[in-house]
């Protein structure tokens, strides 16, 4: 009779044991799903400036592509104003500098926004891997409370 009350006892140990480890899992996916929507918010955020980078980058490209209408027409004109000519090629190349730079700046956001995107992948899967080893730890928990009320004592 005593071993049984000392064995329950112990299965009841483990169940409680069981039970605060599942509750400290629960809190991590918790905590890490809430990691993974910050990344998301973060990744949207990112995508957005890279599409407002873009949206400036073809402007730019399409002022310099005017300028250089401009330039070619101004050239014609070149054997009465070499000055000037000068003047507008420094422009459009200056123009044409920023457009590369720009564009370089837009494929750097573009990468980030996906590495921020991987990350928000790889926390998510993070999170769903914790939620299913704290519903086991549920099922585990729920088992040996199931088999401790069905445990009964010897009968002297």
């Amino acid at each position: 009779m005593e071993t049984s009350l000392s064995m329950a006892e112990t299965l009841l140990s483990v169940a409680e044991t069981s039970l605060s480890a599942t509750e400290t899992l629960l809190s991590v996916a918790e905590t890490s799903l809430s990691v993974a929507e910050t990344l998301l918010s973060v990744a949207e955020t990112s995508l957005s400036v890279a599409e407002t980078l873009l949206s400036v980058a073809e402007t730019s490209l399409s002022v310099a592509e005017t300028s250089l209408s401009v330039t070619e027409t101004l050239l014609s004109v070149a054997e009465t104003s070499l000055s000037v000519t000068e003047t507008l090629l420094s422009v459009v190349e200056t123009l044409l500098s920023v457009a590369e730079t720009l564009l370089s700046v837009v494929e750097t956001s573009l990468s980030v926004a996906e590495t921020l995107l991987s990350v928000v992948e790889t926390s998510l899967s993070v999170a769903e891997t914790l939620l299913s080893v704290a519903e086991t730890s549920l099922s585990v928990v729920e088992t040996k409370q199931l088999n401790n009320s069905t445990i009964q004592p010897p009968k002297d």
